[in-house]
């Protein structure tokens, strides 16, 4: 998405604070509980926690926020020491395996899964609920429909903006960029389709 102003990509979420508290009702709608933790694969996090402030006034709601961020173009690649410890045709690692020293980060907490427990457990099993896919993929699912999300987003969008404007192409001007209120207006999900996996 383009700011108005912005002459460069950049990647935003909008109005995280209106879309948290739909989702934080809908869990309650639904379980009649308040969530004891949640884990956010992506964002800001100081928008969530004002939510829960906000949606319980008389009451201290402050659920564990775990946030984590995912990068896939890593260009790391591990191999076991030895082929005895590969398993399938390739001699890969191990499902299950975690990287989390010697090549991380030296001073932020990173890894690098096919993850075995905790948050690695939790990655792992994302990695296999992906619906395009019968076997296991790379990064947690909810990112890669995250990423599908906003590439239908943008169909959208190019589908109303002429990018081949022969009078801005002939008079050497640069084609209109979106700006942020249009793009929302132009990928409103329908009510409808708002819990549904339609980009799926």
């Amino acid at each position: 998405m383009e700011d108005s102003t912005a002459t460069s990509r950049v990647e935003i979420i909008r109005d995280l604070k209106d879309m948290m508290k739909d989702l934080l009702k809908a869990f309650y709608r639904a379980t009649k509980q308040k969530p004891e933790r949640i884990i956010f694969y992506w964002g800001r996090v100081s928008a969530i926690r004002l939510v829960c402030q906000e949606l319980s006034p008389n009451e201290s709601y402050e659920p564990a926020i775990t946030f984590i961020v995912v990068q896939k173009r890593d260009h790391t690649l591990f191999m076991p020491a030895s082929d005895r410890d590969g398993v399938g045709k390739c001699r890969n690692f191990p499902p299950g395996t975690t990287v989390d020293s010697v090549v991380n980060h030296p001073l932020d907490f990173n890894f690098f899964p096919c993850s075995h427990f905790g948050i690695h457990k939790l990655s792992y099993y994302l990695c296999h609920t992906y619906a395009w896919c019968t076997c296991s993929v790379r990064i947690p699912a909810p990112v890669y429909y995250a990423h599908l999300t906003v590439s239908r987003a943008n169909n959208h969008v190019m589908s109303k903006v002429d990018v081949s404007s022969s009078s801005s192409s002939s008079s050497g001007g640069s084609a209109d960029l979106v700006t942020t209120s249009q793009y929302v207006q132009d990928v409103k999900v329908l009510d409808n389709l708002q819990t549904a996996m339609y980009f799926v």
